[in-house]
């Protein structure tokens, strides 16, 4: 009996090395293909916070001329001042205000519209907020501020609003965060923040971030 054997032809090998290179092609071009949606995802990011960003500084430069538009120039001088009130010695009709009520007082208007970022705010602008003399405004700050020095009293209230805005936002640069309180100085800044915090502003970041 006859058996009839059928040769199957071998594989051409350039079919074959063709086939590689397609295939190799391929999973280039899926690579690239994630490689460029997770570029894409990542610029998405930085934009939305480049925009945030932009957006807080944009409400503290707001703040900062709403302030500006209630200042007055002094006369002889560069120095702006708050137009509020002019300074009342102790016991000119300054109603039935205690100091401390003078000191809430004052607060409350550095709060209001943000006031306190004005990097130029000074004591004579707070005693004119307050509504007395310089004299009478030492006492009250140095009672109730528990300062005697108008510039820490407002760079504490500063420092209070970076630590608001870098848990906000901790993908905000210390630089940026700095100037969004009002303080251009960034070494200023940081040293003012290792005061009241015993740490520097990175440092509290990357506090924040481990117990998160």
């Amino acid at each position: 009996m006859n058996v009839a054997l059928q040769i199957v032809p071998s594989p051409d090998p350039w079919l074959i090395a063709a086939m590689v290179v397609i295939v190799v092609l391929a999973g280039l071009l899926v690579g690239l293909y994630v490689q460029n949606r997770s570029l894409r995802r990542s610029i998405g990011v930085y934009k939305t916070e480049h925009v945030e960003l932009r957006r807080q500084i944009d409400e503290a430069l707001s703040a900062l001329k709403e302030s500006a538009q209630s200042m007055k120039a002094e006369p002889g001088g560069d120095r702006e001042t708050v137009a509020v009130a002019e300074p009342k010695t102790k016991g000119a009709d300054d109603g039935v205000l205690s100091d401390e009520e003078l000191f809430i007082r004052m607060e409350k208007r550095l709060l209001e519209g943000k006031a306190f970022l004005n990097p130029k705010l000074s004591r004579d602008d707070l005693a004119a907020i307050m509504g007395v003399d310089k004299n009478r405004f030492g006492a009250i700050m140095k009672e109730y501020g528990q300062v005697n020095s108008c510039t820490v009293f407002l760079n504490r209230m500063r420092i209070d609003y970076a630590i608001m805005l870098m848990n906000q936002h901790p993908n905000f640069t210390i630089d940026a965060i700095a100037k969004a309180c009002g303080m251009t100085n960034t070494v200023t800044f940081t040293n003012y923040f290792k005061r009241y915090h015993d740490m520097t502003p990175s440092e509290y970041r990357t506090r924040a971030v481990h117990s998160s």
